[in-house]
């Protein structure tokens, strides 16, 4: 049928890195709990270094927030879907 629309399912959280990181902490935690992710909209800085980084800053190296570190996301497309411009 021609259609290849993307369909979006589960729990979003949309945020910002400029967001405290207790905040966004506490945000990771609650979408783990939930079944959720956190998602941010293009890489930090356009860079994947930066985008470590970011990660293993909110996480930490050792500890429960290493674990759910895949819970972070990046996706425009969701932004673009919610038509989220604030976050």
């Amino acid at each position: 049928d021609g259609d290849n629309k993307r369909q979006f399912s589960g729990l979003y959280i949309f945020v910002s890195r400029s967001m405290p990181k207790p905040l966004l902490k506490n945000y990771l935690r609650e979408a783990n709990k939930y079944g959720g992710a956190l998602v941010l909209k293009g890489l930090p800085q356009g860079s994947f270094k930066e985008l470590t980084k970011f990660v293993i800053d909110l996480t930490g190296k050792d500890g429960d927030l290493q674990d759910i570190a895949a819970n972070i996301q990046i996706d425009d497309e969701a932004y673009e879907k919610f038509q989220v411009i604030s976050v």
